[in-house]
């Protein structure tokens, strides 16, 4: 070791003095790419998270479907209200909790969903209205569960993840905690119904009749669960295989579906028209209406856009089509009349 000015001493292997190397050892330790390679996902999901709120539009769609579902079970259902859910109703309880130990209490909590519902379907208030209408259905479902169904199940859980949803005025400020639990309740959503139509394909696939290709003749006579429209058509083997795969296929390939952008929307659409059809063919009104809203809140911002501009295209399309007929049909009849 050789001396250095102020008492400081420098070791001429290394060139440094030994203050300096006293304070290199009591620094920080460098965490290297593999300590750091665990925080930065972390970091690119909560950006991700709340970068800015996705899916506008299709929430507003569920929540129309879902208030729409739900004045439809209030006002089909208020009549029997005393029968189902009342204190001398159906369900085997001797004293049932308040509210629906009187009558009244019965009443009003299907007058709290409908009032939900009828909020959700017009857009006001929609955080107070999920969460009143979760609490009214979710206690209407406790007080008589024998009449509960799939429908019910996926609402519960679809007014649960509509709470946490930003109201349609709100603005959508980035990186504020509303962004963030806003895309959480689409991500949850998004994932509920993917997680839905793979497990039913994937239980569809085991089943002999759906690899047969025809399941859905045996639903199809079934009174409860059909017309006999659905019936007659169903006893067509071509019609009934081709159903019966593509409904297959659909909710298998669902996932992948969604991940392609150009094969999002006519997947999602054939969704939509096979719901439709369970409404209207096999009377599951409330499950098809609240299917076909958490199906198009699946859809992006920009494919409600492109949505927009093909149905703004086609009304040009018609409309100048109408134009020429209108004009062939002009110059036909000034024809006529000169003759």
């Amino acid at each position: 070791m050789v001396a250095a000015p102020h008492g400081s001493f420098r070791d001429p292997r290394h060139g440094h003095r030994g203050s300096a190397a006293r304070r290199d050892c009591c620094a920080e330790p460098n965490l290297g790419p593999e300590t750091q390679f665990g925080l930065s996902p972390l970091r690119r999901l909560w950006r991700l998270l709340n970068d800015r709120a996705w899916h506008r539009r299709g929430a507003r769609i569920a929540q129309g479907a879902l208030g729409t579902v739900l004045l439809f079970r209030a006002l089909g259902e208020v009549r029997f209200a005393p029968y189902l859910w009342g204190p001398s109703g159906v369900p085997p309880v001797a004293e049932p909790a308040w509210p629906y130990d009187t009558l009244v209490g019965t009443y009003s909590a299907i007058l709290v969903m409908a009032a939900a519902g009828a909020l959700l379907l017009l857009g006001r208030v929609t955080r107070l209205a999920s969460l009143l209408a979760f609490s009214a259905f979710f206690s209407l479902e406790i007080r008589l569960p024998e009449i509960t169904d799939g429908g019910d199940n996926i609402t519960r859980l679809a007014l649960c993840y509509s709470v946490f949803l930003l109201p349609p005025r709100a603005a959508a400020q980035a990186g504020s905690i509303g962004v963030w639990l806003h895309n959480l309740a689409v991500s949850s959503i998004v994932l509920q119904v993917c997680l839905l139509y793979e497990t039913s394909g994937l239980s569809k696939v085991h089943g002999d009749r759906w690899a047969q290709g025809t399941a859905l003749y045996y639903i199809s006579q079934v009174e409860a669960f059909s017309t006999p429209t659905l019936a007659g058509l169903f006893k067509n083997p071509a019609v009934v295989t081709l159903a019966t795969y593509m409904t297959l296929v659909h909710q298998v390939f669902f996932v992948p579906a969604l991940l392609i952008r150009s094969v999002r929307i006519p997947w999602i659409a054939f969704g939509v028209s096979f719901h439709f059809l369970v409404a209207v063919q096999m009377g599951l009104v409330s499950f098809s209406m609240v299917m076909i809203g958490l199906e198009l809140s699946l859809l992006t911002d920009q494919d409600h856009l492109r949505l927009r501009a093909i149905w703004g295209g086609t009304k040009r399309l018609m409309g100048q089509a109408k134009a020429r007929a209108l004009q062939h049909v002009g110059l036909r009849d000034e024809a006529l009349g000169d003759k």
